[in-house]
């Protein structure tokens, strides 16, 4: 074969495989925004010793045990057992996210960063939450804890300003993260279509955000098919049929939904992995069907044949998804009323301050509830 032939096969074959390399995955910009000064009259920070990291069994019972099929009624005593048993996890998302929140906002000094640090490695040398000993809400929780803490370790490791963190600690840290994360993607891979619901979009936001912090594009494609499948999911009217099963709690659970699904798509734009128009369409279809339902919950009602339960659905926390969603796709005729009245919105489990990470400037028109 003649030697331009030969070169322009190989050129070919260089420019096929390059087409199917995927690019590590980035952060949206509200990540690396500068971390703020620390406020005038600042105290000494005291680092008081973290939670025991958790390394037996993820086997909890569920909170809706007992509970008819739709699992929609809480089980006291379950619920009890479950929060008791999880306690330290529980310890180690929540303050994992305040700490990092309040060192990058100037609230407390680097010492603040340092503790959270020390934690996240005794965390990491004990090979924590890794048990392979597990049921279907110790992964659940498994899933929750990862998005929490890499969500917090990205909040204090990515701003422009950001001290390094030392070497050993920080291969310690994005080692441990990461292997949570293979864990997480094999608790939820090649489960049927029929059983997919917002568990597996926690999952793959969890891993998603863990891509983005270790720089692993295996990771993030795998959390990028779990958009896909999510997205595929949502019905021409807006629905997802899974969630509509859960009956009196079928509006909470489309909106919970929302929160990784939300997360998953401003992760995936930013990461040159944009979304399909097919893809657009639904998602706007599931936030559509979603905020009138929370409008107006009659609709739900009519749909499930139950009274829907709204308890904790119009807060801060719950509706902080609408902030990514808003900076990315817009739709403030919808979400207007409710990112004026619950900022700064706030969720341990997407990552913190959304309003800070995410939040742009309102239009002048005002929404009506």
């Amino acid at each position: 074969m003649p030697l331009t032939a030969v070169l322009s096969t190989l050129l070919l074959s260089l420019s096929c495989t390059a087409t199917a390399v995927f690019f590590p995955p980035v952060a949206p910009p509200g990540y690396y925004q500068p971390i703020a000064p620390i406020k005038p009259n600042i105290a000494h920070y005291n680092c008081l010793p973290g939670p025991v990291p958790f390394t037996t069994a993820l086997q909890f019972s569920s909170k809706y045990e007992g509970s008819r099929p739709a699992r929609d009624q809480l089980n006291v005593a379950a619920q009890k057992s479950y929060e008791d048993a999880k306690a330290n996890i529980s310890r180690l998302e929540k303050e994992s996210v305040k700490i990092a929140q309040d060192y990058v906002t100037g609230k407390v000094n680097s010492r603040a960063r340092d503790c959270l640090l020390a934690r996240l490695t005794l965390w990491a040398e004990k090979d924590a939450l890794l048990s392979t000993n597990s049921n279907h809400t110790g992964k659940s929780v498994r899933k929750w804890a990862l998005a929490s803490v890499a969500s917090a370790y990205l909040t204090i490791k990515s701003p422009r300003n950001a001290p390094g963190i030392e070497a050993r600690q920080q291969e310690l840290i994005d080692q441990w993260l990461s292997k949570i994360a293979y864990q997480v993607r094999s608790d939820w891979s090649n489960r049927p279509v029929e059983k997919r619901n917002n568990h597996d979009y926690w999952a793959a936001w969890s891993v998603m955000v863990t891509s983005a912090l270790v720089n692993d594009p295996d990771l993030f494609k795998w959390a990028r098919r779990g958009l896909a499948n999510g997205l595929a999911q949502i019905n021409d009217q807006g629905y997802l049929s899974n969630e509509m099963k859960r009956k009196t709690r079928a509006l909470t659970y489309h909106n919970f939904a929302l929160q990784p699904l939300a997360m998953l798509a401003v992760f995936a734009e930013h990461s040159d992995s944009k979304l399909t128009n097919a893809e657009r369409v639904a998602l706007s279809k599931l936030v559509t069907a979603t905020v009138n339902g929370i409008n107006e919950p009659r609709v739900f009602k009519q749909l499930t044949g139950s009274v829907q339960n709204q308890q904790g659905l119009r807060t801060s926390y719950a509706l902080a998804w609408m902030e990514p969603y808003a900076a990315y796709f817009g739709e403030y005729d919808l979400l207007l009323p409710y990112l004026q009245q619950f900022r700064p919105m706030k969720s341990t489990r997407m990552g913190g301050d959304m309003t800070r990470l995410f939040g742009t400037e309102l239009p002048d028109s005002v929404g009506v509830f």
